[in-house]
């Protein structure tokens, strides 16, 4: 690959100092004495790397099963793509595949880094990512070894297939969607019914040396990888259940007399369906239609004296005439059943009638559990903060004679508005991303200095504050372009048809200097194809813009950037590229704008509408630091008790209600949960046969209680019912509700359901299979021989042998300290090339075949700036000792892949293994 102009040349390499003195030990016949804290005597002894025996291996995996994918370019310049594979034997069983209908298939990508932020602003090149579906010739597992002639034969297959439309590719905040059913609708059936093996190949072409890190299918949780999102309609025969009647009325018994009500719930389709309420309201209807009730409305009436027995009201019942002919008997119940007591004082905590009570006693019981200085819900007798005009800010209307309104008609509270609000209102109607005439508020793209060029001083950035900063009063002597250097275009190169139509940046044609990627008319570098075609390399753009739209598109040949001859764009132009803001058709803010509201029309300016002005405060009573005056939002109670009979009036402030600690006054505190009234219910099940004429229960009724229950079903004719329901009361009630409770009645009806499903795997089977398209470096024998390296992409590990090793660990008397016996190694830093996360290492035991045993001990993290790493030895010399782990046979260092795949470690040639023991 030639690249020209930075920074398309350059690549990220990590270059580790050593510094010190290189500690030289060697294997000691006379063991050096050590003494610890702890009083006993321990002893060291270093044992040397056996150099002949020791070097690099390289086995036959590849990153197929890394729980991490790659598409973009690597740190050392390698350009790698995604290939997601999705099993159709696999998908095969899910109900998917016979739908009656499917509305959408997208595959979902999930990104390790951010792509987005909150606003959908990108952190990443959009336009670099193209997406293409696309047939495999066969059938690729992801445990294979990618070589060159494998990975051509997907090269040649993505070159001569069209990708994915950008408007079917969502970048959300950490994911890439993909709409694979708007792109091919009959996805599916490629899938279910031809078993088609395709592939998603994710490509990342950035101007930069970047890339992007998505989590695979293999890592330990499966859902964190590519997944497939569906939603499909199936028809399905499903049960749906029938009211078996409808009420149409309900009517008082006859003791009960002069009392408005019974009221009920007829809305069928309500949770609240079928509950009465037994309680005189001052309404004219007896349907609530917004339920739950609110007890507020409840007139202190009794509706049960203390020893009745008598029906309470009678329940009119249509039968559904839809199921008539289907059902021959309904079951009735009473559910959700509660009765009220009738009392002057049900909580008793009244003052007047107990000292220790609150309700009543003419001063404010409040307690400030949150320490928000507002009253809320809980926290004893309620109070208003909205100042000593007792209004809140949207009945306010700003006129001393008639301050509040609570009709709202004479507030000028607005919220909404526009005007003096303190931001800009504006709608680029045109998206010119310039203020036209009609698109609210003007303001000027004219930097943070509040200064356009003609008029800049040229005494350079400034922000301003109030006034504007390095600003003439008047066009003086011409300093060129950009005095203050604030403009976005730092050096004046963007290209313009009238303004600027000799520069280069943005012109739509590639002019000298400007950077490309050197690959050949195939658009593809040699290290991925595997070989370099006749313009490769030959430092001349090979490029035909066949869709003739001035920009490089995929298959166009090579890829061109659009940066002007000074081969940056603007960003790259200046440091601190923010502080530009002048001409950058975005408002910034501390640029200037007129406050004068969507009309662009100023307060006492002709033509201004008033109702546009932003007024959250019309009568200015609120306090805040500038006007510590203010009563309204101030935290505390402003109240004067002007006649002094300690109850809040009407023109005393703000109001409160000394209904106690409770909250409640005397009038709800019947309908509080804590003094509602069980009811006892009996053999609450009512079975009417539709055959009989009447059915009369008469249960054993217990009199030291409240007692409901039907006591009698009557048959008014075929189509109709009447149901009686009695009550007995050992107290005075001012009102009971409960809910008429059936069973309903169940058919089958065919429907078409729809479902929305997203999935990794269908039971224990893993949708995908997935990998990075990266040929695997195979290792010349020659340096597998001289160097200890280690590489998880390339299955590169250091085979690591000890002298004399074998014959310590064949004394069983030896107790090694865990914390101080540890293998150390330096780290070769001009081979060495770590992500800046670092890398994980650990040994793995050698078994007497040679081939890798179980993993020893714990994982090593290896910072990208490390000179040397120490491996605790201890517990793993015992499990040699013991015989645990069978005989020692040298160990293998190796990387894992749970950060950056392509991290390498390259060690220098005197690793040695501390050992502190005593016996």
């Amino acid at each position: 690959m030639k690249i020209f102009t930075p920074p398309f040349y350059s690549r990220k390499i990590n270059f580790l100092l050593l510094g010190g003195l290189i500690l030289f030990l060697s294997c000691q016949s006379d063991p050096i004495v050590y003494n610890p804290a702890g009083g006993y005597e321990y002893q060291k002894k270093s044992f040397q790397l056996n150099k002949d025996a020791s070097k690099t291996v390289q086995g036959d995996l590849h990153t197929g099963m890394s729980p991490r994918l790659y598409s973009g370019i690597l740190l050392n310049g390698d350009r790698v793509s995604t290939l997601i594979r999705l099993l159709p034997e696999v998908l095969d069983s899910h109900e998917v595949c016979s739908a009656d209908s499917i509305s959408k298939v997208n595959i979902s990508l999930f990104s390790i880094t951010q792509l987005a932020d909150e606003d959908t602003i990108f952190l990443i090149q959009k336009d670099s990512i193209q997406i293409q579906l696309i047939s495999l010739n066969e059938i690729w597992d992801e445990d294979i070894v990618l070589d060159p002639t494998k990975l051509s034969t997907i090269t040649n297959t993505i070159n001569t297939t069209p990708t994915i439309s950008n408007s079917l590719i969502e970048i959300k905040n950490q994911s890439i969607d993909v709409q694979i059913y708007d792109h091919d609708s009959d996805i599916i059936q490629h899938w279910c019914e031809t078993q088609e093996e395709l592939g998603i190949v994710v490509s990342y072409i950035p101007t930069d040396t970047t890339y992007l890190e998505f989590y695979s299918s293999n890592g330990s949780e499966v859902g964190l990888g590519p997944r497939l999102s569906l939603e499909y309609s199936i028809e399905e025969e499903t049960s749906k259940s029938h009211a078996r009647y409808l009420i149409k009325d309900v009517s008082w018994g006859e003791q009960v007399e002069n009392i408005n009500g019974p009221y009920y719930v007829d809305d069928s389709l309500s949770g609240y369906w079928g509950t009465f309420y037994a309680m005189s309201l001052d309404w004219d209807s007896p349907i609530i239609t917004n339920p739950p009730l609110a007890y507020d409305s409840v007139q202190n009436s009794e509706i049960v004296s203390a020893g009745q027995n008598s029906p309470l009201f009678t329940i009119d019942l249509e039968l559904n005439p839809e199921i008539i002919n289907d059902i021959d008997s309904i079951s009735f119940s009473i559910l959700n059943a509660v009765a009220f007591m009738s009392e002057s004082d049900p909580k008793g905590d009244n003052f007047d009638t107990d000292s220790t009570g609150t309700e009543n006693n003419g001063q404010l019981d409040w307690t400030d559990d949150n320490d928000n200085g507002q009253w809320n819900i809980g926290e004893g007798e309620e109070w208003f903060d909205y100042g000593e005009d007792n209004c809140p800010d949207i009945w306010e209307t700003g006129n001393a004679d008639d301050p509040c309104d609570s009709t709202s008609t004479l507030s000028i509270f607005n919220a909404i508005g526009t005007e003096v609000n303190e931001q800009l209102d504006w709608t680029d109607a045109n998206e010119n991303k310039l203020w036209d005439e009609g698109e609210g508020e003007e303001w000027f793209d004219w930097g943070s200095d509040w200064c356009p060029d003609s008029l800049e001083s040229g005494d350079g950035f400034c922000i301003a504050n109030l006034v504007p900063c390095n600003c003439l009063d008047y066009s003086g002597e011409d300093l060129g372009y950009d005095p203050n250097s604030d403009n976005a275009d730092p050096v004046g190169d963007d290209w313009h048809e009238i303004n600027n139509p000799d520069s280069t940046e943005g012109n739509y044609k590639w002019d000298p200097g400007e950077p490309f990627y050197d690959w050949g008319l195939d658009g593809l570098p040699m290290s991925i194809v595997g070989y370099s075609d006749a313009f490769e390399g030959d430092s001349l753009l090979h490029w035909t813009d066949n869709n003739s739209n001035g920009a490089w598109d995929p298959g166009e040949g090579e890829r061109w950037f659009d940066t002007g001859t000074d081969g940056k764009y603007n960003e790259d132009e200046v440091e601190n590229y923010e502080n530009y803001t002048e001409g950058n058709f975005v408002f910034n803010t501390g640029e200037r704008y007129f406050d004068c509201g969507e009309d662009n029309i100023c307060n006492d300016a002709e033509g201004d509408d008033e109702t546009d002005d932003y007024n959250i405060d019309p009568n200015g009573d609120n306090w805040s630091a500038i006007n510590s005056t203010g009563t309204e939002v101030n935290d505390q109670l402003d109240w004067t008790d002007a006649n002094e009979n300690k109850l809040w009036d009407e023109g005393e402030g703000e109001e409160w209600f000394d209904w106690g600690l409770d909250g409640i006054q005397d009038s709800l505190e019947a309908f509080h949960v804590s003094s509602v009234i069980p009811i006892e219910r009996y053999d609450n099940s009512y079975i009417f046969d539709l055959d009989e004429e009447i059915l009369q229960p008469t249960p054993d009724l217990e009199t030291d209680t409240v007692s409901l229950w039907i006591s009698e079903i009557r048959k008014v004719d075929e189509n109709s019912l009447n149901i009686e329901v009695s009550v007995q009361s050992n107290k005075a009630l001012k009102g009971l509700q409960f809910q008429l409770y059936h069973t309903p009645f169940t058919k089958l009806d065919t429907t078409l359901e729809t479902y929305t499903r997203s999935i990794a795997q269908i039971g224990e089977d893993k949708l995908f299979e997935d990998f990075t398209l990266l040929p695997k470096s195979e290792y010349d024998p020659l340096m597998l021989d001289t160097t200890l390296q280690i590489n998880y992409a390339n299955d590169v590990a250091a085979f690591l042998d000890f002298d004399s090793l074998n014959l310590f660990l064949e004394n069983k008397e030896y107790i090694f300290s865990h914390q101080y016996s540890n293998l150390v190694f330096y780290i070769d830093a001009t081979n060495t090339d770590i992500h800046e996360d670092g890398m994980w290492v650990y040994l793995t035991h050698s078994s007497d075949l040679g081939d890798d045993g179980s993993i020893l001990g714990y994982p090593t993290y290896v910072p990208s700036s490390s000179d040397s790493v120490e491996i605790s030895m201890g517990q793993i010399l015992r499990a040699y000792q013991s015989g645990s782990l069978g005989s020692y046979n040298g160990f293998k260092l190796k990387a894992n892949d749970i950060l950056y795949n392509y991290s390498k470690l390259s060690i220098k040639n005197n690793p040695r293994i501390d050992v502190i023991f005593s016996q």
